[in-house]
């Protein structure tokens, strides 16, 4: 099936596969609406009179049912996963439909049923010439409460956003969630210290080599012997 060319054929193709959609401006990443989680869109003739007119396709992912993986770093965001003992290339090359936009790939999952994962953000000091300068995003863990933007909406940048591969032709092609994945987000202050300490300027108090040893070894154990039912059950 060929990718649709226009914003509002994709959105109502978007809508047609169980998705629920959000309005953003033409050109923009965010969107304006005030609260916009409350006002998704999932009827066809909505899609359809919305997206009349041209505008950034989002996709709600609480009333998706979808999540997303997004390195914002891509270079730092490996360093992290390396730390933490996950395969960050597994989950970019997974066969589920992902997002191309500026800065790299982003896959798109399915929420596991029955349990609510709201966003998480790895960001640390950004420093330039030795001074700090912001603080940076490194990657996200975008859920319940967040957006991502879907093709072919326009990036701020100028570009068009793309599906890598092939067009979503089904809600079953995208597929659950990694149970590692699953696993950092339910315990993110667990790896938190961890992922921080891979930053140069970020001071992570209380976190020494030999901690660090220590707690990489839990984490290792723990992903070698973490079972998904199991995991699934302990958290309803």
């Amino acid at each position: 099936m060929m990718p649709p060319d226009n914003l509002q054929e994709a959105a109502t193709r978007y809508v047609s596969l169980g998705l629920s959609l959000v309005e953003i401006p033409h050109g923009s990443k965010a969107p304006k609406t005030r609260e916009w989680q409350k006002k998704s869109i999932s009827d066809l003739e909505k899609a359809k009179a919305v997206w009349s007119t041209p505008r950034n396709i989002g996709l709600d992912h609480a009333h998706s049912g979808t999540c997303c993986l997004d390195p914002d770093d891509v270079p730092h965001t490996y360093e992290v996963f390396e730390a933490i003992g996950l395969p960050l290339d597994d989950y970019l090359n997974a066969d589920t439909p992902k997002i191309k936009g500026a800065k790299g790939i982003k896959p798109v999952f399915k929420m596991p049923k029955g349990i609510t994962l709201e966003t998480k953000k790895l960001a640390w000091p950004h420093h330039e010439d030795g001074k700090p300068k912001k603080v940076k995003t490194i990657f996200e863990l975008r859920g319940a409460g967040g957006q991502d933007v879907l093709p072919p909406s326009l990036h701020p940048e100028g570009i068009y956003y793309q599906w890598v591969d092939a067009y979503p032709e089904s809600y079953n092609d995208f597929l659950e969630l990694p149970l590692e994945l699953l696993n950092l987000w339910q315990k993110w202050d667990f790896y938190l210290p961890i992922m921080q300490s891979v930053s140069p300027h970020f001071k992570v108090p209380n976190v020494d080599r030999k901690v660090k040893r220590e707690a990489l070894t839990i984490i290792q154990q723990f992903n070698e012997s973490i079972d998904l039912v199991s995991l699934l059950e302990g958290y309803g």
